[in-house]
């Protein structure tokens, strides 16, 4: 794997990709800068995915919101760093992004889930050239961390790996020794052999009436009290032990029908298999071949969405990919389409109303304070709302060219991928994990 995995400031570095001369000094202000805008983002996660799209375009904008983040963030560490470059190094400045990103991604499994996924996608418009091998294999190693904790939610357990038994008790026994001495105690002062009782003991034969009846009962009641309080003290820790030991299996049999029963058990694969095979969409109730195909297309990944638990295998998308196959008609859905028809067919299409309410509680509903570019999911819900895409507000929100080829199942796959990168970060106005 490539060293960005580790530092990518660096990898750029040794590549020629980031020109900032021999100082060591330089090179220590973009990695504060970095890790200042990683600490930034961690705790205002809303502006990951749109630090991604505009990280990834080598032609971003100087104005973009995230490029003037990490200016800002180089200038509070370097002063004098106009001096340097009067001009702003706007490529200098997605580079310490695309470092904050990736530090982002280790600390959080979450956030480097979603930095992937709002990633992928776009990552093949954009012309890198010498930066894509650093920037790939950034991704791809959050990708593997995404993926290994996305198998291991999706594997599943066996039905019977949680047997839950009755725990056994044990009934202790009295102490008849104990206690005989305790009543022989209160009976008189010593044994048989003259060996004093120890105390209490009664210091009256039965013979000095009434003097031992006074002092018998609440010696004998004491020595038969302490017996059986020892009797029941020993019950009850057993009881307890065994009960402890009892909710411990219950627990444990509910964690594996929880697994079983969850969107990413048995019974959650079997409903996925079942949302295949019916295709029907639960957010339009009707089937998805009574929409047109590009509505029914972005539906399928707003569905399937609501299905899934948000850390989902790649599998999963290739389930979404095989049931938009099922109603791409023609070659022309599958070759012969680009993004800017793809979002206006889906939104205008049969369907569209449902399309527009399936995806509102997945966007954020608030306009960021400086411009920011827009995942797709967020592009689509503000056309369907509006019923028009301005020419332009494509490109300027993914930064991807409104001409740029897709297909069919590649949109709907992108679709999915947005809605699955925001509910890692819990960002929109529901926040729906079916995990149970």
């Amino acid at each position: 794997m490539s060293a960005a995995a580790n530092d990518l400031l660096q990898d750029f570095l040794n590549r020629g990709l980031l020109n900032i001369g021999a100082d060591d000094v330089r090179l220590g202000y973009f990695r504060e800068a970095a890790k200042s805008l990683a600490d930034s983002w961690l705790n205002d996660q809303q502006k990951i995915i749109p630090a991604v799209l505009a990280a990834l375009d080598p032609d971003v904008e100087s104005a973009d919101g995230t490029i003037r983040e990490s200016e800002e963030a180089l200038q509070s560490k370097w002063n004098t760093y106009r001096n340097a470059y009067p001009d702003s190094p706007r490529q200098f400045l997605r580079a310490i992004a695309l470092e904050a990103l990736r530090q982002v991604g280790q600390q959080s499994t979450e956030c480097g889930g979603a930095i992937w996924l709002a990633g992928k996608s776009v990552v093949a418009y954009h012309d890198l050239r010498l930066e894509r091998e650093v920037v790939e294999a950034v991704l791809r190693g959050l990708g593997d961390s995404h993926e290994t904790a996305a198998q291991k939610l999706w594997t599943t357990r066996p039905t019977n790996s949680a047997e839950v038994k009755l725990p056994r008790l044990t009934v202790p026994k009295l102490d008849v020794k104990a206690l005989t001495e305790r009543i022989a105690a209160a009976s008189g002062p010593h044994d048989a052999q003259g060996t004093a009782y120890k105390d209490p003991r009664n210091p009256h034969w039965s013979n000095s009436s009434p003097h031992w009846s006074h002092s018998f009962p609440a010696i004998a009641a004491n020595g038969i009290a302490d017996a059986t309080n020892a009797v029941a003290s020993a019950l009850m820790g057993n009881v307890t032990t065994g009960l402890k030991e009892f909710a411990g299996a219950v627990g444990s049999a509910l964690e594996t029908a929880e697994a079983q029963t969850g969107a990413s058990g048995s019974l959650g694969k079997m409903r996925l298999l079942w949302w295949r095979q019916a295709m029907y969409s639960p957010a339009a109730e009707c089937g998805y071949r009574e929409l047109a195909p590009l509505t029914a297309a972005a539906l399928m990944a707003a569905d399937l969405a609501d299905e899934t638990t948000a850390q989902t295998p790649t599998s999963v998308e290739y389930l979404l990919r095989e049931a938009v196959r099922e109603i791409a008609i023609n070659d022309e859905l599958r070759t012969n389409l680009n993004l800017r028809g793809a979002v206006t067919c889906a939104t205008t299409g049969e369907g569209g109303a449902a399309l527009r309410y399936a995806l509102e509680k997945h966007v954020t509903g608030a306009q960021p304070e400086r411009r920011h570019r827009l995942p797709l999911v967020e592009v689509l819900a503000q056309t369907a709302q509006s019923g028009e895409l301005e020419e332009g507000s494509l490109q300027a929100a993914l930064g991807v060219k409104e001409s740029s080829a897709t297909t069919i199942a590649d949109f709907a796959v992108w679709l999915f991928r947005d809605i699955q990168a925001k509910r890692l970060l819990k960002i929109g106005k529901v926040d729906k994990d079916v995990s149970a």
